[in-house]
């Protein structure tokens, strides 16, 4: 048996917590759950085709690609959830699969943002299309768990799509090492009074306020079919300008900050810095040759920037584009059989050969060189070879630094890799895994983050992604600050080659704009194909290379001495929005089995 509740009076219908301000009984909020079977069956009065499931799904991925590089239209990010938001609220999702309509919906979105991961080898057309699989669940969820909350816990809209947003994306950044790109706050990048508020909870919580923001714009249009109320519409501007204004504001007090007020180091210390970026695509497999040609160039472009800087404290080169010239080797004596060099001693030849090759190039700066600035350096991305035993046992992704006597004073392991892209899981049980895969090898992680000394001033390098999530870089940052070597500037070594120019650059960028100012701390970036760039501790660029052109680019950094909230507390807030939003997925799920017992 059916029992419906008897209508509300106005009075608690103008009090209600759904932020549309309409009520809906606790037999009807069970229905609206995500997980009940209800949504699945045609709804009992048509629907205008515009205000279809499919179309407001694929409105609002269309909407949200859009905001984001290659076009960038960073005030639709405002707007483009509109649609979705719009789902959240109605009564009753439409059509017989209506999760699986939205779940296309994501992967539109996804194949067109993440369309660049096809480009350096044909297997990425699988990843790219796995990858955009896995990530469209997203919006599904998005909607469905923002209903439960909405509808079966009367919780305001605004507060309930934001928090279940900004928990997603958490999760997101984290589950299978993470994908913390291409978040919504993101898309507002080139507004610096507004990013200001991300030293606070990070980028989750511009994510939130946009969410926020657009709930609220949402919440002043009336339901279809009910008047439009006016102290629900002021509510809801008051809410949204009360927000946003409350965000510049902080976004303006900080921007009129001293950054050099009580920083650590020598006052008006300045580091001279040339990002050395060169353009050189790169795919799987690539030939002596090409490897050549791309080193060739980097020395010509460092000669170049030695002549336009002669007062450089540091030269920065990106990922990997120093030839293997570090080598870990065991002490025990390499033993030729039959006239042959054994393995080990062929990679310890090589490595060398190398090594006097790329200290060459170093040393083929001005002769009068050393007079003029002793104490420059260059910091470059290579792999390190590890041998035990006459075999090659591990290939780690690092950074070395090298001082003016072209020696090897300091290196860092990549702690955080790319998952498929340089490793597999499981392929140290079973290598024959890596034969399926353009990878001849995975790479070794490494364990311990570096403070390196150049300057005047400790740098805290992060190789190719590891800026993209901020989680590594909290921890980073932490562990060097316990150990009291708190870094004072970013360095992000990166290949951007593997995506031939795309909107891949920009995505990567915005992320180090983003890392800047979280942790107040300047970001340089040495990037091959670009972005290469310099990044105060406000997140304004003070210096940026072209896209996939060869161009020096200069920095002239100085320390920020401010701290941020984010810097000591690091995700523990948007963890917060991740609970709530399992929370909904219990009680969704709760929910449903609950319906089902009653059916039977």
């Amino acid at each position: 048996m059916t029992i419906v509740k008897k209508p509300r009076s106005p009075r608690a219908d103008s009090r209600s917590p759904s932020a549309s301000g309409e009520t809906v009984s606790s037999e009807q909020a069970s229905a609206d759950s995500p997980t009940t079977a209800a949504e699945s069956q045609p709804a009992a009065s048509p629907v205008p085709w515009y205000a279809s499931v499919g179309v407001l799904g694929c409105a609002g991925s269309l909407l949200l690609w859009a905001s984001h590089p290659p076009l960038g239209g960073s005030a639709l990010a405002w707007v483009a959830l509109l649609p979705w938001l719009q789902l959240i609220r109605q009564p009753q999702l439409t059509g017989r699969r209506p999760y699986l309509v939205l779940y296309g919906a994501g992967l539109l979105f996804w194949l067109m943002l993440l369309q660049f991961l096809r480009l350096p080898h044909p297997a990425g057309y699988l990843g790219w299309f796995v990858l955009s699989a896995y990530l469209a669940a997203y919006v599904p969820a998005f909607i469905g768990l923002s209903r439960v909350a909405v509808h079966s816990w009367r919780i305001p809209l605004p507060l309930a799509a934001a928090a279940v947003w900004t928990g997603l994306e958490l999760m997101r950044a984290y589950f299978a090492t993470g994908i913390a790109a291409f978040m919504l706050a993101h898309t507002q990048v080139a507004w610096l009074t507004l990013i200001q508020c991300a030293d606070l909870i990070g980028g989750y919580g511009l994510s939130f306020l946009i969410v926020f923001c657009s709930s609220c714009l949402l919440s002043c249009w009336p339901q279809s079919g009910r008047r439009l109320q006016l102290r629900p519409v002021l509510a809801s501007l008051l809410l949204l300008v009360a927000a946003l204004g409350s965000a510049l504001g902080y976004g303006s007090w900080r921007l009129g900050q001293n950054q050099m007020a009580s920083t650590d180091s020598a006052p008006g210390k300045t580091a001279s810095v040339a990002l050395i970026q060169g353009s050189h695509d790169t795919i799987f497999g690539s030939t002596p040759e090409r490897e050549e040609q791309a080193f060739d160039d980097y020395c010509t472009l460092t000669r170049e920037a030695r002549a336009a800087k002669p007062d450089l404290d540091l030269i920065i080169w990106p990922e990997t584009m120093l030839p293997p010239v570090d080598a870990l080797l065991d002490d025990e004596p390499q033993t030729p059989g039959d006239g042959a060099d054994p393995p080990a001693d062929r990679n310890r030849r090589r490595v060398q050969n190398t090594a006097f090759a790329a200290k060459g190039c170093i040393a083929r700066w001005e002769p009068n060189r050393m007079l003029h600035s002793p104490d420059v350096k260059l910091m470059a991305g290579c792999q390190t070879l590890r041998f035990r035993d006459e075999k090659l046992t591990d290939v780690y992704n690092s950074v070395l630094l090298f001082n003016s006597s072209n020696l090897i004073e300091d290196r860092y392991f990549k702690t955080h890799r790319v998952l498929f892209g340089e490793y597999v899981p499981l392929a140290d049980m079973f290598p024959w895994v890596y034969d399926l895969t353009p990878m001849p090898q995975g790479l070794t992680a490494g364990t311990q983050a570096r403070a390196m000394e150049a300057g005047g001033l400790r740098w805290m390098p992060l190789i190719c992604f590891e800026s993209i999530q901020p989680q590594v870089v909290f921890w980073q940052q932490r562990e060097l600050a316990r150990q009291g070597k708190r870094p004072q500037v970013f360095v992000n070594l990166t290949n951007d080659g593997w995506f031939w120019g795309s909107s891949a650059l920009d995505h990567h960028f915005h992320c180090n704009v983003f890392r800047a100012v979280e942790f107040r701390t300047p970001m340089v970036v040495a990037a091959n194909t670009g972005f290469s760039g310099w990044i105060d501790g406000d997140g304004r660029v003070r210096a940026k290379g072209p896209r996939r052109e060869s161009q020096p680019v200069y920095a002239e950094v100085q320390p920020d001495g401010r701290r941020s909230w984010y810097g000591w507390w690091g995700d523990l807030p948007a963890s917060l929005m991740l609970l709530f939003a399992a929370c909904c997925a219990v009680g969704g799920w709760r929910q449903r089995r609950q319906n089902r017992n009653r059916q039977a």
